[in-house]
């Protein structure tokens, strides 16, 4: 992702950001629909170091 892009995941999609630059990375995340909560959120340790 460059500045100013988007990217979307789709409900249920398995998904880890990285960033392999130097330079920091801000990621805005937002919630839509009906109930926005963090009590489904699931945690996938696949990459060493996490």
């Amino acid at each position: 992702l460059s500045a100013d892009d988007t990217f979307q995941i789709k409900q249920g999609d398995w998904h880890q950001l990285i960033n392999p630059s130097d330079q920091l990375c801000h990621i805005i995340e937002i919630q839509y629909g009906e109930s926005t909560s963090e009590d489904d959120i699931e945690r996938l340790y696949f990459y060493e170091g996490n």
